[in-house]
């Protein structure tokens, strides 16, 4: 938490925003997932796995920020029981930290479109994590 809210931790949100927003080719997006993955690969889970969906991973981050089903990690029980009012960023960041081809590969197992339209395509996926690094920025 302390990492994310600190200047560096800003720019580096400002900057996957930026990347994301206007990505000119698939490799891009594939390497900024796993650059942001790795970020925050303190918090993942270990319920999280390879196969997992954009819609999947938002479920499995719901889940271990409202019931706690993630029990090995002490740390985010505790902040969530000490400032409740940080859960919406615990699950950004657990969403984040979940980022990988495996989001990508149903939008790009069908297109080698490239610029604009593989932005369009792409939406589905990256309106979700423009929301998480929202959170994460205020």
């Amino acid at each position: 938490m302390l990492r994310i809210i600190s200047p560096a931790g800003q720019t580096f949100i400002d900057t996957c925003e930026r990347v994301l927003r206007k990505p000119s080719n698939q490799d891009v997006v594939n390497t900024l997932f796993d650059v942001i993955a790795h970020y925050f690969e303190s918090i993942r889970p270990d319920n999280y796995d390879d196969d997992m969906n954009i819609i999947t991973l938002v479920e499995r981050a719901s889940n271990c920020c409202e019931t706690c089903l993630d029990t090995t990690s002490v740390e985010r029980r505790e902040i969530l029981a000490t400032m409740p009012e940080m859960q919406d960023s615990v699950k950004a960041m657990l969403i984040l930290s979940g980022l990988g081809y495996s989001v990508l590969k149903p939008i790009f197992s069908r297109t080698t479109a490239i610029g604009s339209l593989m932005r369009k395509k792409l939406a589905p996926v990256t309106e979700p994590i423009l929301e998480q690094l929202t959170i994460l920025r205020q």
